[in-house]
């Protein structure tokens, strides 16, 4: 809701509201022994809790919990796949959702405090993705496997999120990042290969989700802007040296004869563009607070 609206339904302003229900829903936390809990609900719920805090000053609340969530989720054995084999395809889909969230807000908690993951892809996590399906596709009762549809799904986002994040976490970016010698951060045929790796993917997520999405549908067409928009964000990371310069164009590394510093900068007015977008435009305004992470990143 808008500030106005707000007053008017609720006879209280939004950050009044907003502070009392963190409360309480910490406090219901509290309540459930949340930190020496192993269970799947309450886990769940503070997921889902997590998630809805979008705010700087909630930033490092956020990192702290999401330390706690991640052990919990690795003592409940959510981040191994075997630990699955017992259980009823609903049960799995739902443990693969969980884990696959906690992944996400590690990589977004993390991200803002520019500090290393949590979760680590490689050696202690192998749970498989979610299927892309309706909600109607699965229920408790549901005793054969589902499968994944062809086409635009109720998970068809959240999956989307989760191979964008995927891919720049285990992309030559975070070496590019992270590496002490500058020849091989300037190197330009190493970022000329992360661009290729960028037109790759730009192929996979057109043909996987962008091709199905029916723009004309507003939860399809934030799916087709956030493709855009992240692929924007990967080209001008991928073109940026890590070496601190005086004159920020100096710091740009221009490695394709048809990628000019005007197009890098055109491709930076897009992202802002298409942020803002999201923010504003009329189908996808009321939803602005759940892509914060994605204008800020």
């Amino acid at each position: 809701m808008g500030e106005k609206q707000c007053i008017e339904t609720m006879s209280h302003d939004h950050s009044s509201l907003r502070e009392y229900f963190k409360f309480a829903t910490q406090q219901a936390l509290a309540r459930a022994g949340f930190l020496r809990s192993r269970n799947l609900q309450v886990l769940q719920a503070s997921v889902l809790f997590l998630a809805c805090l979008r705010s700087h000053e909630d930033a490092d609340f956020v990192l702290t919990m999401v330390a706690a969530i991640h052990r919990m989720a690795q003592a409940m054995g959510l981040n191994r796949e075997k630990t699955f084999e017992e259980l009823s395809p609903f049960e799995i889909e739902m443990r693969r959702r969980l884990c696959w969230h906690i992944y996400l807000l590690d990589s977004l908690s993390s991200e803002l405090h520019s500090i290393g993951t949590q979760i680590m892809i490689e050696g202690e996590f192998d749970t498989e993705k979610l299927l892309n399906i309706d909600e109607s596709d699965i229920s408790p009762g549901s005793s054969e496997t589902t499968h994944s549809r062809v086409g635009f799904t109720e998970m068809t986002l959240c999956l989307l999120r989760i191979e964008m994040i995927v891919h720049y976490r285990r992309s030559a970016l975070v070496g590019y990042r992270k590496s002490d010698d500058k020849d091989t951060r300037r190197n330009p045929d190493i970022i000329e290969k992360r661009l290729e790796e960028l037109e790759e993917l730009h192929h996979y997520l057109s043909d996987h989700y962008l091709r199905f999405c029916d723009l004309s549908v507003p939860s399809q067409w934030v799916t087709a802007t956030i493709i855009h928009l992240a692929l924007a964000r990967l080209l001008l990371t991928a073109n940026f040296s890590n070496e601190p310069a005086t004159d920020p164009v100096s710091s740009i590394e221009v490695v394709q004869k048809d990628l000019n510093r005007d197009q890098l900068f055109a491709t930076a007015l897009e992202v802002v563009e298409f942020a803002l977008l999201l923010e504003t435009d009329s189908r996808t305004m009321k939803w602005s607070w759940f892509f914060e992470d994605i204008r800020n990143g």
